[in-house]
């Protein structure tokens, strides 16, 4: 589905996380992808009662589910799944993970 065919700045950020955590998770790729400054994602974002980061983290939490769910997630190892979230190392990783308590 293309992204322009999304009504909302939200949903299009979650259409951009849903296709790609790793890299959508950056605030940066996020921003090129939609051809917006920092400041206009975040004023927009705002517009719509939501944030970024929040964004983030739900997209994170739902990806980490179906992972954990699936038999794919006994075969990952924490470093693959890391990676597939978007976080830098693995330990930052460990502790989304302990916070999310799954």
């Amino acid at each position: 589905m293309d992204i322009t065919s999304f009504t909302t700045v939200k949903a299009k950020v979650e259409h951009l996380l849903f296709e790609d955590l790793a890299k959508y998770s950056k605030l940066e790729a996020t921003t090129t992808a939609l051809y917006m400054s920092r400041t206009t994602l975040y004023r927009k974002l705002k517009d719509e009662q939501s944030v970024f980061s929040a964004l983030v983290l739900q997209a994170r939490i739902n990806h980490i589910t179906s992972i954990h769910s699936s038999s794919a997630g006994t075969q990952a190892n924490s470093a693959e799944i890391a990676e597939v979230l978007g976080f830098k190392d693995t330990s930052s990783y460990y502790k989304f993970f302990k916070r999310c308590k799954y």
